[in-house]
């Protein structure tokens, strides 16, 4: 050891070292937050994705930034309703990097749950955790029926960015841990005013997909046993953007008697009643024998469309 000691290459590479070394935790250490939040946020504007972005504080954190307090609206989101993250990081997957290719890791935390993954080369690979649905308002004003349930599963996309969403592959396997829908207020097609929805539960909602070249095919899935009993099915096409990509899916719904446990329950199953005659010829003949609903929604996601059909759940 003494003799490899000896050489005087050694010592300088090794002095070099430390000195790098120390150099980049005295960098780390003293870069100022609120320079670097200026440079992120300057940087995301500047790309044009966003309509605002807003962090509260940023520090460099391992091989990576970690960004505090994030505020997100889309181009068409509403400001007064921000996509809201506690935490952010995101770095280096490896010392290496290929701008090229970069291979990123990241964590989230947000909405009482976490996201983490992989982003390598087009590919996505994503755990989420107790995302909860209830506290993430523009969900709730995109869904506008009131939707809550704790999000968990994994995700595993592959994009060739080249080709755009019709190269998209992989799979989902996710849950919503007691799933409920409601208060709200629901939109009948044929019925001439929206329904007043109770909270009601549907219980843990499976949601598994294969994705082929663009195409999502949600396996069929029925779940049974609470305030109100869900079954569905279908595809989701994405092509060359997003907002032209197409909705085929089916689902079925029966509202049970255990919502005659509120009085809005009540009003809303009998303003459902197939007897009643207050109740469109077209949507009565659109009940199954066992009183299961059929809701289609199709057309472009940017403008979907929704029909009440003929159930074939028994």
């Amino acid at each position: 050891m003494a003799a490899l000691w000896d050489k005087k290459a050694l010592r300088i590479a090794l002095y070099c070292s430390w000195t790098v070394l120390f150099f980049l935790f005295s960098l780390v250490w003293t870069y100022p937050s609120d320079a670097l939040v200026a440079e992120v946020e300057a940087a995301v504007q500047k790309s044009g994705v966003l309509k605002t972005f807003e962090v509260d504080g940023a520090s460099l954190s391992g091989l990576g930034v970690a960004l505090t307090g994030v505020k997100v609206v889309s181009k068409a989101g509403d400001a007064n309703l921000p996509w809201a993250i506690d935490r952010v990081w995101i770095g280096l997957n490896g010392f290496s990097f290929d701008p090229k290719k970069p291979a990123l890791r990241f964590a989230v935390d947000a909405y009482q749950g976490s996201l983490s993954g992989l982003y390598d080369n087009g590919r996505l690979e994503l755990s989420i955790e107790k995302l909860d649905l209830a506290s993430i308002m523009p969900l709730q004003k995109i869904v506008k029926i009131g939707l809550s349930g704790q999000v968990e599963g994994d995700l595993d996309l592959k994009l060739d960015t080249k080709k755009g969403l019709r190269s998209l592959a992989g799979s989902l396997d996710l849950q919503i841990v007691k799933t409920a829908i409601g208060p709200g207020e629901v939109p009948i097609p044929g019925f001439g005013a929206s329904l007043t929805l109770p909270k009601a539960t549907v219980g843990d909602l499976p949601i598994s997909a294969k994705i082929i070249k663009g195409e999502v095919e949600i396996k069929p899935f029925k779940v049974t046993g609470g305030d109100v009993e869900f079954a569905g099915e279908g595809t989701v096409n994405f092509v060359g953007s997003l907002s032209s990509s197409r909705f085929d899916l089916a689902f079925d719904v029966h509202p049970t008697d255990k919502l005659k446990a509120s009085q809005e329950g009540k009003n809303l199953l009998t303003a459902l009643d197939p007897s009643s005659p207050l109740l469109p010829g077209r949507i009565k003949r659109s009940f199954s024998k066992a009183g299961w609903l059929g809701i289609s929604i199709t057309g472009r996601m940017s403008r979907p469309r929704i029909k009440v059909r003929k159930s074939n759940v028994n």
